[in-house]
């Protein structure tokens, strides 16, 4: 069950940074993907990416172990005792944690709650988390991907903090899935590790928590508009519901006002028992290789109101820059990144 005391830590800081740093290795092999997922994070420049977080003082981090490229970063003992070649030998995620440790930080995971892209893109892998979708229960998944969660957590034990769980949507779930298995597995290297599976949230036009196992909202954000939050109930283009399918954001400019445009303040540090707190992107819609929205760079002016809108509450936000696969954030990114942290 949920305990606030788990993200006081996020609560008294000034914002987070997260990156989705996905690979999707290039090869007309299995062993040429393994290569080329190796000497990617082999040549992630760490050291250079750590000035970012002491130049622009997040006060924590958090990034992807993997989302559904069928490829992780790290070992993991479940993933490499059924398939060989698809974590990296590098653990990069482990490193970043422990340099967070040094400076007095946190750090936190993303992992996908599901693997369905996964397994299309990778028929491999049906065999290794047994996903069926003739089962609306996913009951075998769910037993491995609960030994994926706990083989992570495990290894990194109390140098984790928390994680942000993605794709926990009811179309997949079909509300069957009993999310304090996940949950017990994710704290079992860190019982204070604070929790979020995201179902969508602002991008879904909801403030309610999918689990009670939630200690802060998942807050995931399409688009905002003058330094507040745009409730859209849809994403990345497709439509959650027929009657909102002229409702989407475009390359070229907001959602239509058809339906009328919600903007969200936080007015208390709760969202539906879980800490406030807001996943949003700026920039580049979540990955530097994602379609290049106009409408996402956002001045550093919007980003500062829209921080302080949820510190004065006593929510949290965590800021998503773009990163190139060498781990480098564009100067423009990063020079809004320092701005809000001199102003915050």
């Amino acid at each position: 069950m949920r305990d606030t005391k788990r993200v006081e830590w996020m609560s008294k800081g000034k914002f987070g940074l997260m990156v989705h740093y996905l690979i999707d290795p290039v090869g007309e092999t299995p062993d040429e993907k393994t290569k080329f997922l190796n000497e990617t994070v082999n040549n992630f420049d760490i050291d250079r990416f750590m000035s970012y977080i002491d130049a622009c003082g997040a006060d924590w981090f958090q990034f992807t172990i993997a989302q559904n490229t069928g490829y992780y970063i790290g070992p993991n003992e479940y993933i490499d005792s059924h398939i060989k070649g698809h974590t990296s030998e590098r653990d990069l995620v482990h490193e970043f944690a422990k340099e967070m440790k040094k400076r007095g930080k946190h750090f936190l995971c993303y992992l996908p709650g599901e693997t369905y892209s996964n397994c299309r893109n990778n028929p491999e892998l049906y065999s290794v988390f047994k996903w069926d979708d003739s089962d609306p229960k996913k009951e075998a998944f769910c037993k491995c991907w609960e030994q994926v969660y706990r083989a992570y957590s495990q290894k990194f034990g109390t140098d984790c903090d928390g994680w942000w769980i993605d794709g926990c949507y009811d179309h997949h779930t079909n509300g069957l899935w009993d999310w304090s298995v996940f949950a017990e597995a994710l704290r079992s290297g860190n019982p204070n590790s604070a929790l979020a599976f995201s179902d969508g949230s602002f991008c879904i036009d909801s403030l309610y928590n999918i689990s009670d196992e939630n200690d802060f909202f998942p807050g995931e954000v399409t688009a905002c508009q003058e330094g507040k939050i745009r409730m859209d109930p849809e994403v990345f283009g497709f439509a959650v519901d027929d009657k909102y399918k002229d409702y989407r954001v475009t390359p070229e400019g907001f959602c239509p006002t058809k339906y009328g445009v919600k903007k969200y303040t936080p007015d208390s540090k709760y969202i539906d028992g879980a800490l406030a707190h807001a996943l949003v992107p700026f920039d580049y819609l979540w990955a530097i290789n994602d379609l290049e929205t106009p409408w996402i760079k956002y001045p550093a002016e919007e980003l500062i109101y829209l921080v302080k809108s949820f510190n004065d509450v006593g929510g949290a936000v965590t800021l998503n820059a773009p990163i190139t696969m060498e781990g480098e954030i564009p100067e423009e990114s990063l020079n809004k990144l320092i701005e809000v942290g001199k102003r915050i």
